[in-house]
């Protein structure tokens, strides 16, 4: 026993010295992403999941438009449990359905609508409870050919997962609550810095005015307001809240898009501004205009929040007419580093088309809506843009596409928007939903840590193990056998600071893990 268990620390020491000592001062490995995002119900029976290694279509969307194609652009919510990665809800703003596919008993006549419109439902988690959810919800108003603009208005509803027998439910006394007038389209949440609570980002019609709120456990509340940037209002025939809105998934940046269009074109070239975003406050400042593009609409950060993506049109410079740019954020000047990622890929181009939303997956690609074979066609609209790499520059990350053998489902321009940070640092390779053979089925958490430390297996891949620590000398610290899958919760409050490895012993096979203390 003894000559085994000097073995044993023998072959530890050697994992320090391969693996961990040569990276001491290095990034720790990324965080996997929570599995909220598992599940995407988005146009018209179009719908994803991420619980495979690789996106594979679903059949049982009710939102189903008909004829009325256009109300395929709306982006809903789609909500799936953040450990299990099973389906809870979605909502295209009007309804709400169950992961039965029912409507919930509460859950129609919500204050959202389409008219055309692109944001319209939006999902932010209770900060003081895991069963309920803020839905928010937005209307945009109707197209009038009389009026030089188009406003929103937002309002939210509570969801508690623990009515109508767990399926979840509206609470009627918490539901279309009007949260503000004179709103553009655009929405996002960003946690706060202390871990538990939530910003969530609105932008005013007619200035350049950003609305915050603070989401805490005593619920949603005005913060402050803050003018920076462009307005959002362009004295034109026709002006519109048109537009994403995406944080840094580091949750330290804002990006934001504008559409104008007039006369069915939205040829007007605007700015694509970025903001610096301090999650401790709440304030934006530091805007950077990183070009004027026409059409410009969908956007979003790579995971690793060093590079950007943007769909528009750039009219002069480098790359001009693209539909979908990446620019370098770490460089000096990010518009020097521009690339248009579609004009020349002989795979792409024949897909060619404006007005799409873009939005990272949980197995750590960058997918886009489509919009040109919907109007061509909506039998065809069965595929999705998806990067393959977004954290790698230039043509290295990779752009095709990807087809879907739904029946009758159109994608339309936009697909389900979430909170970003649930992306951040995701490598195709950290995919939480991958083989259970790969190193990235198990999560340590949190890294750093101060209290405790947990090891998190998917469900699939869960078997008994021993877990052993290590310090960074490669000297036995403690051991525990974890016979279920939810108690590895380790306590460290003991542990001197320093790096640590701890060894998660699964049958027919041993992975290491490094953390700080």
């Amino acid at each position: 026993m003894i000559l085994l268990q000097s073995s044993f620390l023998l072959i530890m020491r050697f994992v320090v010295y391969l693996f961990f000592i040569p990276g001491l001062f290095s990034n720790n490995r990324p965080v996997l992403a929570q599995k909220e995002a598992n599940n995407w119900y988005f146009g018209s029976r179009a719908a994803i999941t991420f619980s495979r290694n690789a996106p594979q279509e679903l059949h049982d969307n009710q939102m189903y438009y008909g004829a009325n194609v256009s109300h395929s652009y709306a982006t809903p919510a789609s909500i799936s449990d953040r450990r299990s990665g099973a389906l809870l809800f979605y909502s295209d703003s009007e309804t709400v359905w169950n992961s039965d596919h029912q409507v919930m008993p509460n859950g129609q006549d919500l204050s959202g609508g389409f008219n055309d419109a692109m944001n319209t439902a939006y999902s932010v988690p209770d900060p003081s409870d895991t069963n309920r959810y803020y839905l928010f919800t937005i209307y945009t108003d109707p197209f009038d050919p009389e009026r030089a603009y188009r406003k929103s208005k937002v309002h939210y509803s509570v969801i508690d997962m623990r009515l109508d027998n767990g399926r979840g439910d509206i609470d009627a006394r918490q539901k279309n609550i009007l949260l503000q007038d004179s709103t553009t389209m655009k929405i996002a949440a960003i946690p706060h810095a202390n871990g538990r609570d939530y910003w969530l980002l609105l932008h005013e019609f007619g200035n350049n005015v950003f609305s915050i709120y603070a989401i805490t456990a005593s619920g949603v509340h005005f913060s402050h307001r803050i003018a920076i940037g462009n307005p959002h209002l362009y004295h034109l025939p026709k002006s519109n809240g048109y537009g994403q809105m995406k944080a840094s998934p580091n949750n330290r940046m804002l990006a934001s898009t504008l559409v104008v269009c007039e006369d069915n074109s939205c040829s007007t070239l605007v700015p694509f501004e970025i903001f610096d975003f301090d999650n401790a406050t709440g304030i934006l400042s530091n805007v950077r205009n990183l070009g004027h593009y026409a059409a410009l609409y969908g956007v979003s950060f790579s995971p690793n929040s060093k590079l950007v993506y943007v769909q528009g049109i750039a009219v002069t410079g480098k790359d001009s007419a693209d539909l979908l740019y990446q620019l370098n954020l770490e460089d000096e000047d990010p518009v020097a580093t521009r690339t248009g990622l579609l004009r020349n890929n002989p795979a792409i181009t024949k897909y060619l088309g404006a007005s799409y939303s873009l939005q990272l997956g949980p197995d750590g690609r960058l997918y886009g809506g489509n919009s040109r074979e919907y109007f061509i066609d909506p039998k065809r609209s069965h595929f999705l843009y998806v990067i393959n790499d977004p954290n790698r520059v230039g043509h290295d990350c990779d752009v095709e596409m990807i087809s879907f053998k739904w029946a009758d489902a159109i994608v339309g321009g936009n697909l389900p928007n979430y909170i970003q940070s649930v992306f951040k640092d995701l490598t195709p390779t950290d995919n939480p939903n991958a083989a259970c053979t790969a190193d990235a089925s198990i999560l340590l958490k949190p890294n750093p840590a101060t209290g405790y430390i947990e090891i998190e297996i998917a469900e699939r891949c869960f078997s008994p193990y021993y877990l052993t620590i290590y310090n960074a000398l490669g000297q036995f610290v403690s051991r525990r056998f974890i016979s279920d899958q939810h108690s590895g919760r380790i306590d460290v409050r003991s542990m001197a600071s320093g790096v640590y490895l701890a060894a998660v012993e699964l049958p027919g096979q041993m992975l290491v893990k490094k953390f700080v203390k």
